[in-house]
């Protein structure tokens, strides 16, 4: 198969050592071989050329299975736009379609991988004109990821395939993958982390992806074991949950070399939980959806303290500002120079397309960059709340609650617990005569139907009085 893709050339030529009959990728549709995997591409390559026209927008929902990696593979191929979205929440999923169906209208492609079919997006909604169309995006655009941004507000992250490719080589260099590696990717295939921190860069190391559908931490851990795990990705809340089945396992099961966190900062105390449970020490990495991996405690995770998130990879540049001057050892606004910086944003709210200024880029915390690149964060920049690695607008969740017929008014907010490490907690007041232990539940239902799992609070405290003084401001001695 003739190709124009830099991407899908850099795993060929990590390919290049293996047969056909080696193994690609193992996950919950089976073993793709290299030469199954490639034809699979092929195919969707050849639905492609049929289906879409170009001006579409290929829209793939994505259950983390190989048929889905090939069809973003194959848009690479094909030189089409590709929006890989998570289905595993119904309704995030749900609202995360609505939203990108009225942007793009009649322009969207829907791909079902797994049959390998596809729909247009105006067989489920009312038939729309398009907002933005995919000429209005740059030539380079490849593929669409969902991200809060700085602002807290949806939008859509713009990256190139140079993008990707360079992220490879970064994850590639820095952790030193070979074809030995198997790497196993619990993370969903539609975000930063397990697309490219995980999937791309294991195919473009040459290493074996077990690339799990589901995040039942019971089946993570025997795929771990059965297939001889080496590198395994996730989030510190996810790793705390790997860690309750350590009574059950032995570290001498596994062969893991490494393990890879993201989204917020790991306390010590996981990390040691962690390493004791899978055997291998913990690895941060520190960066953006827009930006891409930006620092990562290597090439020796232990040899960091637990206070820095890492130091700055090949590449890149960081240091802290206030009010546009170099901190100079002080506290500022961590502001990074990046060689995978995305090209734009797509707002949902303004339906409209934000170029990228560049080419620095500000982040959403505050902390220090000393003299050899390594990074301490201090905090958050904004009001927003890190769960799972997405900005969750605290200011949206407490609307959302208080349109419920129980609660008279509502407060979100952030709530460290030491370590870095945050949770987002609700202040509740209600006149209903309801339970309160029946009503943090039935709120909890509440926000995860309509806003998904991200959006619930972890704590939800029920007053039975106004807790806002006079002037509107909240009494924070509510605040548990």
């Amino acid at each position: 198969m003739k190709s124009m893709s830099e991407l899908f050339d850099r795993i060929r030529i990590a390919w290049a050592k293996a047969g056909p009959g080696a193994p690609a990728l193992i996950g919950s549709d089976g073993t793709r071989s290299i030469g199954d995997f490639l034809n699979d591409v092929r195919l969707f390559a050849e639905m492609y050329d049929k289906a879409a026209c170009a001006e579409d927008v290929l829209m793939l929902p994505v259950l983390n299975t190989s048929a889905e990696v090939a069809a973003i593979l194959a848009a690479a191929v094909t030189r089409k736009l590709i929006y890989p979205i998570d289905a595993r929440d119904e309704a995030a999923y749900k609202k995360s379609v609505d939203d990108f169906l009225t942007l793009f209208g009649d322009n969207v492609l829907i791909v079902n991988a797994d049959t390998r079919t596809h729909s247009r997006g105006v067989e489920t909604i009312q038939k729309t004109g398009p907002v933005i169309r995919r000429s209005d995006l740059p030539a380079s655009a490849f593929v669409l990821q969902r991200t809060s941004g700085s602002t807290g507000r949806p939008r859509l992250s713009v990256h190139s395939e140079t993008n990707i490719v360079r992220g490879i080589d970064i994850y590639r260099d820095i952790w030193r993958l070979t074809p030995d590696d198997r790497i196993l990717v619990p993370l969903s295939l539609s975000h930063s982390f397990g697309m490219i921190g995980g999937v791309f860069a294991s195919l473009g190391a040459g290493a074996t992806t077990l690339i799990m559908k589901s995040s039942d931490a019971v089946a993570v851990i025997g795929a771990a074991e059965n297939h001889g795990a080496t590198i395994m990705l996730g989030s510190p809340e996810y790793y705390r949950i790997l860690c309750t089945l350590a009574p059950a396992f032995s570290a001498s099961a596994f062969e893991f070399r490494l393990c890879l966190s993201s989204g917020e900062p790991m306390d010590s105390d996981t990390a040691a939980h962690v390493k004791r449970f899978l055997g291998a020490p913990v690895a941060q990495v520190y960066g953006s959806t827009e930006t891409g991996i930006i620092a990562a405690t290597w090439p020796d995770p232990d040899a960091f303290d637990v206070r820095c998130v890492g130091r700055v990879v090949p590449g890149t540049r960081a240091r802290a500002v206030n009010d546009g001057d170099v901190a100079s050892g002080n506290i500022g606004v961590i502001e990074v120079l990046v060689p995978t910086l995305h090209l734009a944003y797509v707002d949902f709210g303004l339906g409209e397309i934000v170029a990228v200024k560049g080419p620095s880029w500000r982040m959403a915390d505050r902390g220090t960059v000393d003299d050899e690149g390594l990074i301490f964060l201090a905090g958050r920049e904004s009001g927003f709340i890190n769960i799972g690695g997405e900005k969750i607008n605290s200011y949206d969740v407490g609307m959302y609650l208080r349109s419920h017929s129980l609660v008279a008014d509502a407060h979100v907010y952030s709530k460290a617990m030491g370590n870095g490490r945050e949770i987002m907690a609700a202040l509740i007041y209600s006149t209903d005569k309801e339970k309160d232990e029946g009503m943090v539940d039935v709120l909890r239902q509440y926000c995860r139907d309509g806003l998904g799992a991200n959006s619930v609070p972890t704590e939800i405290h029920i007053v039975r009085k106004p807790f806002r003084e006079e002037t509107g401001k909240i009494s924070h001695e509510n605040l548990r």
